[in-house]
């Protein structure tokens, strides 16, 4: 069943985001049994608010986190974005900034169940949670909301 999430998402991703998976290579694919996470090497790199950007503008997506470990560095620096659950994929995108404040790979899981999904999602939140600041996130109640 997760294959089949696999090839959905890899026909799936250049129609909805073209500009980030249009041209980019598969570096690591890790599959188990509820979910499989995908490294993807970008073509060129991005500054984060282009890729957040990009994400803000498909319907298809919301973004969870806008997280900032330090604002004493560029680094580290991410972007969590899920699928709407209404369109039928179940897909999380995950991007991280370098050393130089640029995305470079994005990471992406997808799910084989909701239940799969929004537990990984609330799992995201809390590991980020006293790891720095979130300008940006979605509330643990909305996520429930949302997928129950």
């Amino acid at each position: 069943m997760i294959q089949e999430e696999i090839e959905q998402f890899k026909m799936l991703a250049p129609a909805i985001l073209p500009e980030l998976f249009d041209s980019v290579s598969i570096a690591e694919t890790d599959i188990d049994e509820e979910s499989a996470t995908i490294s993807y090497t970008l073509s060129h790199q991005y500054d984060l608010e282009d890729v957040m950007d990009k994400f803000e503008d498909q319907m298809e997506l919301t973004i969870l986190y806008h997280f900032v470990p330090s604002s004493q560095t560029d680094f580290g620096h991410q972007c969590c974005a899920y699928s709407d659950t209404q369109f039928g994929h179940m897909f999380k995108i995950h991007a991280s900034t370098n050393a130089s404040g640029k995305v470079e790979s994005l990471t992406v899981t997808v799910y084989d169940s909701l239940d799969a999904m929004c537990t990984d999602l609330m799992e995201d939140l809390d590991r980020h949670e006293n790891r720095g600041k979130f300008i940006h996130k979605v509330p643990k109640e909305d996520l429930l909301v949302e997928f129950c």
